[in-house]
């Protein structure tokens, strides 16, 4: 006769939310895409393309950084950190543009000064005397004509 042993089996357990990768990257994504949107608004030239490409390939790095570590307590808080350093960041360029460190984008650009020349006018207290006087002109033949033929 066969002699059978039974073994308890542990049930797998779902990870609970706090132990589940998926909310950091969201995280991690939604504060990428908005420095993202900041860099190619505030910055020009290669500083924006720079940023526009470190971006994501930080991203990646990161989220393949934190998915190989295998002690929880470690990943945690690195996770912790790389969103709050990020959002910090954030914080600061948009402080930063606001404040007119770097070209201010948000302010309209003031108009030019230009020198006009400009009329004066003077006014006195002194009544003007208008004085109408007809200029003398050169008699016209033809009305001179006209009066000697009606008299």
């Amino acid at each position: 006769m066969k002699r059978r042993t039974v073994q308890k089996i542990t049930p797998q357990r779902q990870p609970s939310f706090d132990q589940q990768f998926w909310p950091i990257l969201v995280a991690l994504t939604v504060l990428v895409g908005i420095a993202s949107g900041a860099v190619a608004t505030l910055f020009q030239g290669p500083w924006m393309w720079a940023g526009l490409m470190g971006l994501p390939v930080f991203a990646v790095m990161a989220l393949f950084f934190l998915f190989s570590i295998k002690n929880y307590k470690v990943r945690r808080s690195l996770q912790l950190a790389i969103i709050v350093s990020l959002a910090i960041h954030l914080l600061v360029i948009f402080t930063a543009a606001l404040t007119n460190i770097f070209e201010n984008r948000f302010e309209k650009p003031s108009q030019k000064v230009v020198q006009r020349p400009v009329r004066t006018i003077e006014i006195s207290d002194r009544k003007a005397a208008f004085v109408f006087e007809e200029a003398e002109r050169p008699p016209n033949p033809r009305t001179r004509c006209r009066r000697q033929s009606k008299n």
